[in-house]
């Protein structure tokens, strides 16, 4: 890079109430600049601080090469949080991953689960549709596992019984009813290398020294709380042998159908469970997946042989042909 271009990494701050998924913002802010400036690239920081106008003023006036859209919240809610990338389109800066519509479209996992269904792409059943067994409680607008606990998981004898385990969650949760699927859990790590967004790698999540019958879920404790043994059971591997060489093919091949159904663009991630059938099943789409040291897509990219600033780099440039 012959003249160091700038990036404006473009975020909100997390309010103190937050908890440990949105206090991670700073952490992605730091490693973006960390990674975006070992690229060669000029970074500068924008927080968002409830200003609109003022935001979008300083923004042009870096007249950067991209935007990197860290915006996790909007005015404090999580559930607002496409409308920053509505001001990075309202400023028609370049930005980095999805677009406005595939990020609003994936702030509720019913319109996706929605979508996907409508197309043919396996995904679990949702409640109402209803048949005896294991559901799994998720908060429709709220991510990073955010309200998964061991109790999300329950066993229902009737569609009343469901019913009434949803209700004993605050309305305000959202709270909706998923088949919970027993099986093993993959994560598709998705980037745009120059020739669109395709999959770089995929990773096994294991649940290690779980009872027979005890929900093998990523629950919040087990993404966030270091400390606790839902973490410390929970190992990322990407150690796939030929026997799944099937299994993968689908997973690819339904990936990419996701994405290309929900308008996924620059980077992203899909998970999915396989049965005991060996039948695969979209569980989570995000477009903008965390970034950090730890964080389980920059790991799947250093396992196809990418470092943090090639990752980046990318994305950046994806940023530029992504209209």
């Amino acid at each position: 890079m012959d003249q160091k271009l700038t990036v404006a990494v473009c975020y909100e701050p997390p309010l103190a109430e937050h908890g440990a998924d949105l206090q991670d913002i700073l952490e992605q802010v730091s490693f973006v600049q960390r990674h975006l400036s070992a690229a060669g690239y000029f970074v500068r920081e924008l927080p968002y601080k409830n200003d609109p106008v003022s935001f979008i003023q300083n923004l042009k006036s870096m007249r950067p090469y991209a935007a990197w859209n860290l915006f996790e919240t909007f005015g404090g809610a999580e559930e607002r949080q496409n409308l920053g990338a509505a001001l990075l389109e309202i400023a028609g800066i370049p930005y980095t991953g999805s677009r406005l519509n595939a990020i609003t479209t994936c702030m509720d996992k019913r319109t996706v689960k929605a979508l996907l269904t409508v197309a043919g792409v396996p995904t679990p059943e949702m409640y109402p549709y209803f048949t005896p067994g294991r559901w799994i409680l998720k908060p429709a607008k709220l991510h990073g596992s955010v309200g998964i606990t061991e109790k999300s998981v329950v066993d229902a004898s009737s569609a009343s019984h469901l019913a009434e385990a949803i209700a004993e969650y605050p309305a305000e949760m959202e709270i909706f009813a998923e088949r919970y699927i027993e099986g093993r859990e993959f994560s598709v790590a998705m980037l745009d290398t120059a020739d669109g967004l395709k999959t770089v790698a995929l990773a096994e999540m294991r649940f290690m020294d779980y009872k027979p019958g005890e929900p093998r879920i990523l629950s919040f404790d087990a993404k966030w709380a270091e400390e606790s043994t839902e973490y410390k059971r929970t190992v990322r591997s990407f150690e796939l042998g030929p026997e799944d060489g099937r299994i993968l093919e689908n997973i690819k091949t339904v990936a990419d159908k996701t994405a290309a159904l929900i308008g996924l663009e620059g980077f992203a991630r899909i998970d999915f469970r396989c049965d005991s059938d060996n039948r695969i099943w979209v569980i989570d789409v995000n477009p903008n997946p965390g970034l950090g040291d730890d964080a389980g897509f920059i790991a799947a990219c250093a396992h196809a042989g990418l470092t943090p600033a090639q990752t980046l780099s990318y994305i950046v440039k994806a940023a530029q042909h992504i209209r």
